[in-house]
């Protein structure tokens, strides 16, 4: 009977021990796969559908309930110009400005880097149960066209014969980056003690703020006019924040070690 006690006080005292340290049954690391996804509307410049991202992460249990991770989203997108472009017309006067969307769209491949903290709630051990995200993360955008099929078009007053710009949107490959804070919650189970599956939403907090203005066509963070010199950039930086503003996921990973 004595040995028994004394089996089961060892016993729970190891599992206190254990509980107050980061990690899983002693692993640490987490190395996975995440798909993201969120409602493409028509009013960010996209067909009616799904946004999808890809995900490749590392996490590592810094503390009991603190991890630390690294991530690379991958995404391809469209912008179809529903935005208007503002141009001269020099075929009607010199003074005389177009302003309507273009004919075609614009190719877009967007690479985000993030660095992130999970906080995981009370009763929880890192990489294990309910958390609250909160991160950076620099979004990264390329962008394509094609010069024959994207042009905007005027009329001859005198001729009324109809004339089109073309190549005036800057070159053909352009890239651009961005800066945002996200932030989200969570929450990762652990399978046959070697597979989490991690599952909750993120926000990237100044395209969530900026999006309503987007939509409306008066954004606030890209304020400049739009021309041609700046359209591709002005209208493809909203579509990327239409992509990443907010996103459901679920990821599945590998404790290592």
């Amino acid at each position: 009977m004595k040995k028994l006690l004394y089996t089961i006080f060892l016993a729970l005292s190891l599992s206190s021990a254990f509980s107050q340290t980061p990690g899983y049954m002693g692993k640490r690391f987490v190395l996975g796969y995440g798909l993201y996804a969120n409602p493409r509307l028509m009013a960010s410049g996209g067909s009616k559908g799904v946004n999808l991202l890809h995900e490749a992460y590392l996490e590592f249990a810094m503390k009991k309930t603190i991890s630390v991770g690294f991530s690379a989203r991958f995404y391809k997108a469209m912008y179809t110009n529903t935005r208007n472009v503002n141009a001269l017309d020099y075929y009607a006067s010199y003074s005389s400005q177009i302003d309507q969307s273009p004919n075609g769209f614009t190719n877009i491949k967007g690479r985000n880097y993030a660095l992130y903290f999970k906080f995981y709630k009370r009763n929880y051990v890192a990489p294990w149960g309910k958390y609250v995200l909160l991160g950076a993360t620099l979004n990264t955008f390329a962008t394509t066209y094609d010069p024959d099929n994207m042009y905007v078009t005027t009329t001859n007053n005198y001729n009324s014969q109809v004339y089109t710009y073309r190549s005036d949107f800057g070159p053909n490959g352009q890239s651009y980056k961005r800066f945002d804070i996200m932030f989200g919650n969570g929450r990762n189970r652990i399978i046959a003690n070697r597979i989490t599956l991690d599952y909750g939403y993120t926000i990237n907090l100044i395209a969530l703020t900026t999006a309503i203005f987007d939509a409306a066509d008066d954004p606030i963070i890209d304020a400049d006019p739009a021309v041609m010199s700046n359209y591709i950039e002005l209208t493809s930086a909203a579509r990327m924040r239409s992509v990443n503003k907010f996103n459901l996921y679920l990821k599945v990973g590998v404790l290592l070690f």
